[in-house]
Formats: structure tokens, C-alpha cells, sequence
């Protein structure tokens, strides 16, 4: 029973962390204008690592 109650902890906290990254996303996406977006997505279409690396230091 004790097993089973740390599970279902442990998944509520996993919901909450992905709750507040989804948040901070649409933060960070909400700071670009949509015209900015579009040019960053597709300047860096073919290196999706360096477009994601933009997006953390914006």
C-alpha cells in the first residue's frame, strides 16, 4: 500500500513539473513577436539544436 501511495506521489509531482515547463514555455513564447518566431524558425530549420539553444537564452 506504501508502494503504491509514493508511486501515485511521485506521478503528481511529474504532472506539476511538466505543468510549470509548459508555462514557462508559452512565457518565453509569448515574449516573441510572431513575425520574430517565424524568421528564428526558419533561419535555424535545418539545426534544430541551435534553435532550441536560442529559445533557453532569449
Amino acid at each position: 500500500m506504501f508502494y503504491a501511495t509514493g508511486k501515485m506521489h511521485t506521478f503528481k509531482s511529474l504532472q506539476l513539473i511538466i505543468l510549470l515547463f509548459s508555462l514557462t514555455l508559452l512565457a518565453h513564447f509569448g515574449m516573441f513577436s510572431r513575425a520574430n518566431f517565424l524568421l528564428d524558425l526558419s533561419l535555424s530549420k535545418n539545426d534544430s539544436t541551435f534553435f532550441l539553444g536560442k529559445t533557453k537564452l532569449v
